[in-house]
């Protein structure tokens, strides 16, 4: 599924990254510019340093000469010099280290030359010197010449030094060559290695910098991504509860400061646990991606929506009225109740939304938030599947549900529950054939909370197991110490059997003394749709015990025939709204005598419950009942009070059924 999130993430980020790039790309540019022009002059001035040294050793030879004034003036008139004289030229041309050199007077003309014969130079011809082809000169008054000779080039340096006298006049000229092939390929080794070594040192830097780059767009990326997971929520992609408590907070400033007025609204889905248990995590996680794009399509930007956990989603809505958000709140309900398929999984959800207005419900977001949960609520309580703002007063209903979890939890622990028991009878001879015993919570006033109000509480809670192996318990043992005819029969919640039921039971027929064959266990038809293999492994694991199976609330839900047949079932209980429908709907009768009918044909015995008049009395019995219960025999007994009912309405000789249900 695409990214299903509005809120642009941070640009500065983004911004320090291409800024923090793009300097460190000019700064490479700039370096390998540098470096490339310190590369060409650091060629060029090879070239230079031999034409400047060549010079400088010329005009020394030139001064040494001229040192001698006499030799210097016969040699530049033209006279002969002495052999010691020539000598002493000839070894300083040699200790120079010069290949050739012409003298010529002030006319131009050469009055003498030297060669060096240690040097190859000095045995080409003269004639040579015109393929000497002239480098580009660098303002020096040297100049190297090059000869495109053997197998490697020749480089030779020529130096004109004139002789000055002291006067200031021009009385000559010495033209110098000298050999530099050998030093300029020194330099030119030193030069390519140091340039070699400088590109490594410039590579270095430059892969250095690029990689510091590198790691500073991954450390950046990382702080960005640490950023988004902080405050929104990775499976869906929109904001998370930390996240919306911050703009929630920013709005209860805003409503103090300006006045604005803001909805909050809690959303939890109604069904959701059931696609987890029954689909798998995978199409809950894409249920949720689901809805939570379904709602983004309803909000506009500056309307902020949250998962706060699970299947809880918060709106943080800008409104004029609470009819604006009333209309959002009843759109988005209506859109969720539509969702049928979802990753090709039929799948059934709604929603339940409750809303608070800011800062007609409260001013810090403590309380709104209190508020929203507390709508919430009363929509789950109301029937689910739809909308509820809040008023004034549904706290206090939110502080007696606290009040009755309170209640609940000090029952479980000291044991304060107590059973009332109503009589059932024989529908053929009005014999006393057992009780059904209901669970009794006790309030502070003397008198007992009815069981709709605090069953559905414990369940939310997990009490059910608790209290439900109580009844068990305590049924056995009241019932072990009647007649031998009569049976006892519980009803067990679905909550135990997710745990170990078949110890349960066990153990309290072993505690009390109770033989099998005297209990019998109801069960409920939702019972068997959520687990069905698992339930029913269990159920006959609880026959072998040697106790009866009971299909509780028959003709309720989705009232399916299978369950009588695939389940070792022994008997049905009509649920007690068909009876208290006689005569005012029709048709009612025709389908009492079809479970009837239908279970003896299945060989089940069949009770009916809620007989309250004499009329549908005579009508179960006509129709083939087995069983009778209601308040037209007796309404729920104290424990104390059964002792005497059983004496007043005598014995029979084969057992029936005695219940013990922890419903009204």
């Amino acid at each position: 599924m695409e990214s299903i999130v509005r809120e642009e993430r941070p640009t500065s980020i983004r911004y320090s990254i291409g800024y923090a790039l793009g300097l460190n790309l000019l700064s490479i540019v700039l370096v390998l510019a540098f470096y490339t022009a310190i590369v060409f002059v650091s060629i060029s001035s090879v070239d230079n340093e031999l034409e400047e040294t060549s010079y400088a050793n010329a005009r020394n030879w030139a001064e040494h000469l001229l040192s001698n004034q006499s030799s210097a003036a016969r040699l530049l008139n033209g006279l002969p010099v002495s052999d010691d004289e020539r000598a002493l030229l000839e070894r300083v041309v040699i200790g120079g280290g010069f290949s050739y050199i012409e003298i010529r007077n002030a006319a131009g003309e050469m009055v003498l030359n030297f060669e060096n014969h240690e040097d190859p130079f000095a045995e080409l011809p003269a004639e040579t010197l015109e393929y000497f082809t002239a480098l580009p000169a660098h303002g020096s008054p040297a100049q190297i010449l090059k000869l495109d000779a053997g197998d490697e080039p020749r480089f030779i340096v020529r130096s004109e030094v004139p002789f000055v006298a002291a006067n200031g006049r021009t009385t000559g000229t010495a033209v110098l060559y000298r050999d530099e092939t050998h030093m300029r390929s020194i330099y030119r080794d030193e030069m390519v290695g140091s340039i070699v070594l400088t590109s490594a040192l410039v590579a270095l830097a430059i892969l250095s910098s690029c990689m510091v780059a590198f790691l500073l767009f991954r450390q950046r990326r990382a702080d960005e991504q640490i950023n988004f997971l902080a405050h929104h929520d990775p499976l869906t992609g929109i904001a998370n509860r930390y996240e919306f408590q911050r703009r929630l907070s920013e709005s209860t400033r805003r409503a103090r400061l300006s006045g604005d007025t803001f909805a909050v609204h809690f959303i939890d889905l109604d069904g959701f646990k059931f696609i987890n248990d029954s689909l798998g995590h995978d199409v809950g996680d894409a249920v949720l991606r689901c809805i939570a794009g379904r709602t983004l399509a309803h909000l506009s930007a500056d309307e902020p929506f949250a998962r706060l956990g699970g299947d809880e989603f918060a709106i943080l809505q800008p409104i004029d009225s609470a009819d604006q958000a009333m209309a959002l709140a009843e759109n988005i309900v209506r859109d969720i109740r539509q969702i049928e398929t979802v990753e090709n999984h039929p799948v059934s959800i709604s929603a339940s939304l409750g809303i608070a207005i800011l800062p007609d419900h409260g001013i810090e977001p403590e309380m709104i938030q209190k508020c929203a949960d507390i709508a919430l609520y009363r929509a789950k309580e109301s029937g689910r599947d739809h909308a509820v703002l809040y008023e004034p007063g549904m706290d206090e209903i939110q502080r007696a549900r606290v009040m009755m979890r309170l209640q609940l939890r000090r029952a479980v622990e000291a044991s304060s529950f107590l059973l009332n028991f109503q009589p059932i009878h024989r529908a053929d001879d009005e014999a006393l054939s057992g009780f059904e015993a209901l669970l009794r919570l006790p309030d502070e006033n003397g008198g007992f909370i009815p069981p709709d109000k605090f069953i559905p509480v414990a369940e939310e809670m997990g009490l059910t197991p608790r209290i439900g192996a109580w009844v068990l318990k305590r049924a056995c043992r009241v019932a072990a110490e009647w007649d031998p005819s009569l049976s006892v029969s519980v009803n067990l919640s679905p909550q135990q059997f997710e745990g170990n039921v078949v110890a349960v039971v066990a153990a309290a027929l072993k505690e009390s003394g109770l033989d099998g064959s005297r209990l019998s266990l109801e069960v409920t038809e939702s019972l068997l749709i959520k687990d069905s293999a698992k339930v029913g492994h269990q159920l006959g694991e609880l026959k072998q015990l040697g106790v009866r199976l009971v299909m509780d609330d028959f003709g309720t839900g989705y009232s399916s025939l299978s369950y009588l047949w695939k389940f070792p079932f022994d008997k049905v209980k009509v649920d007690r709204s068909y009876f208290m429908s006689l005569g005012q709907a029709d048709r009612v009768g025709e389908v009492l005598r079809t479970i009837s009918a239908m279970s003896v044909a299945m060989d089940l015995d069949v009770t009916a419950e809620g007989i309250e008049t004499e009329t549908q009395r005579q009508f179960a019995r006509e129709a083939g009942y087995d069983e009778l219960q209601g308040y037209f025999y007796s309404r729920p007994l104290p424990e104390a009070d059964v002792a005497s009912y059983i004496g007043a309405h005598g014995r029979r000789e084969s057992p029936g059924p005695y219940i013990v249900s922890v419903s009204a």
